[in-house]
């Protein structure tokens, strides 16, 4: 069948920059679910980091209406991200206690039988039939798609939740790389949950202070001209990072380079991906991977083709992001990071990237 694959509409953001809950965005979402005959929602669907997952909720409502008034009956296939992993948090924790791998192949579960924050999320979209798949979910037997946070384990650009994945990972064992779902989500899912609680209990306006500074700190490494105090306080945050980097490699980390550009973050982040795919033994099962995350899609026109593939040619697509990210996406050429972009996985071929808002 037809699908449609969406990722991080980050819906629910205090910031406001969740463009899908506001025309033409959602006018454009909608649209594409319409002529699809199903929706996968590729994770960080909700901004669970600035706000608790209630009021998220109340705040992504008006679209997942519009979405269930359009997908009467279709399938909705929801695979939880970083941002929104409470969604998933059950499927984890069964597999858990139960001893049991946590399994990428294994099938969607109704999100009426992981209850919780999925269950809530399904009855924002009824009448559509609402499952989750944790960490990815196959599309078609040769096409695999994950939302792409496990990369943070393997990613060599300093971002925040990398440097902080890299030091839980460290505490493993020197040289130590996680190779199988389990092993990610040991290292990743207790700061996952410590960051939800704290949307939970801390002020919207001091979490939203800190991802509003680390985009200063973007937009001063990629050449964009900001106010001079923001400029000081995004030197001062890169300066900082610098000095975490220096500590880091005296612990025995030493993966992580200086730079911090857009297309050092995409060249990374796709090797990362790729080591993903390797350590999860998705190169053996599929030709085509679909992922999210790094909130730029691709492969777009001026790519280099064989940054897409993996090793042993899998072929690697990004579904963007819907979140408006002023610090990468502009005059500085990097506009796969421009908000409303999706990837089309038709009955047959290659899946397409495609952006549905001008």
């Amino acid at each position: 069948m037809a699908t449609l694959v969406v990722s991080d509409l980050h819906l629910g953001a205090f910031s406001e920059l969740d463009l899908a809950r506001r025309d033409p965005y959602r006018e454009a979402l909608v649209e594409a679910a319409r002529a699809s005959e199903r929706l996968v929602l590729l994770g960080d669907v909700l901004e669970l980091r600035e706000l608790g997952a209630r009021t998220a909720l109340e705040r992504a409502r008006p679209l997942l209406a519009a979405l269930a008034d359009v997908l009467r009956g279709r399938e909705v296939v929801v695979v939880a991200g970083n941002h929104d992993h409470p969604l998933a948090r059950p499927l984890v924790e069964r597999a858990r206690l139960a001893g049991e791998p946590l399994s990428p192949f294994a099938a969607p579960v109704a999100a009426e039988a992981v209850g919780g924050l999925a269950a809530a999320f399904a009855e924002h979209l009824a009448p559509a039939r609402v499952a989750v798949a944790y960490p990815g979910v196959a599309l078609r037997s040769d096409v695999y798609a994950t939302h792409g946070h496990y990369l943070d384990l393997h990613l060599t650009v300093p971002k925040i939740e990398s440097l902080a994945a890299a030091v839980l990972a460290r505490m493993r064992g020197r040289g130590w790389r996680p190779r199988t779902a389990d092993e990610h989500e040991r290292t990743l899912s207790p700061l996952y949950a410590l960051l939800a609680e704290l949307a939970e209990l801390a002020p919207a306006t001091a979490l939203v202070a800190g991802g509003r500074l680390s985009r200063k700190v973007w937009l001063s490494a990629n050449g964009s001209r900001i106010r001079p105090l923001a400029r000081a306080r995004a030197a001062a945050v890169a300066g900082g990072v610098r000095g975490v980097l220096v500590a880091l490699r005296a612990a025995g980390i030493d993966s992580f380079a200086p730079q911090i550009d857009g297309a050092t973050l995409r060249r990374a982040g796709l090797r990362a991906i790729a080591a993903v795919a390797s350590a999860l033994e998705l190169e053996e099962r599929y030709r085509h991977l679909v992922f999210g995350h790094t909130h730029r899609a691709g492969p777009l026109p001026g790519d280099a083709p064989a940054e897409w593939r993996t090793a042993r040619g899998t072929q690697l697509w990004n579904s963007g992001c819907w979140i408006a990210e002023p610090a990468l996406a502009g005059s500085n050429g990097l506009g796969g990071y421009a908000p409303g972009y999706a990837v089309l996985v038709p009955e047959r071929g290659e899946p397409l990237v495609k952006r549905l808002v001008g």
